[in-house]
């Protein structure tokens, strides 16, 4: 991000690993005017680059984070670290920090159903007749065991037939029932 206020690659590219950079980099290039440091535009770099690491690089960031929340034993066997993995990976295109994925994975170790009602999205979606309608026929279709990605989906596909909804108005309901959050990774990707 330092590299690109006041420079940019003659393709306009901005996401560059640090070797296509060094590759990459003219001080022909480098502008006279004054550079502006983005925030948004960090966080959002970072997160793209977050989500390039390899999956145990991720667990291992992500395992102190999790440690001081208390949801992590770095004593763990390699099963555990192997599921960390996945959870971080989930999540790393959402985060420009390590330590975001607390709050981001917050309901999945300490489900809140007070809090989760006190949002006003999850407050808005109960409310409406259609959500609710979305929510029971989901409720009558899940199994008592862990869902795959494909019996869910196959789930979802049943009850867009019957509700005669998709898109949002199909899979914003079916998160806050199984998550309480109103948004979060893609649901296919997460109930695995």
């Amino acid at each position: 991000h330092l590299a690109l206020l006041g420079w940019s690659p003659a393709d306009g590219q901005e996401f560059l690993t640090r070797e296509e950079l060094v590759a990459r980099f003219d001080l022909e290039r480098v502008s006279r005017s004054p550079a502006i440091f983005d925030v948004q535009k960090l966080d959002a770099l970072a997160a793209r680059h977050m989500a390039r690491l390899p999956g145990p690089r991720l667990a291992a960031m992500a395992a102190g984070p999790l440690s001081e929340a208390g949801w992590w034993d770095p004593g763990a066997g390699s099963e555990a670290w192997e599921w960390m993995a996945r959870l971080a990976l989930l999540f790393a295109e959402r985060l420009s920090r390590m330590a975001d994925i607390v709050k981001e994975a917050a309901f999945l170790f300490e489900f809140a159903p007070e809090r989760s009602l006190a949002e006003p999205q999850v407050k808005k979606a109960l409310s409406d007749a259609g959500s609710r309608r979305v929510i029971e026929a989901l409720a009558r279709r899940l199994p008592g065991e862990p869902l795959s990605a494909p019996r869910f989906q196959a789930i979802a596909d049943e009850v867009r037939r019957e509700c005669g909804v998709k898109g949002k108005d199909l899979y914003h309901p079916i998160r806050i029932a199984l998550t309480g959050a109103a948004s979060g990774p893609e649901l296919v990707r997460l109930l695995p």
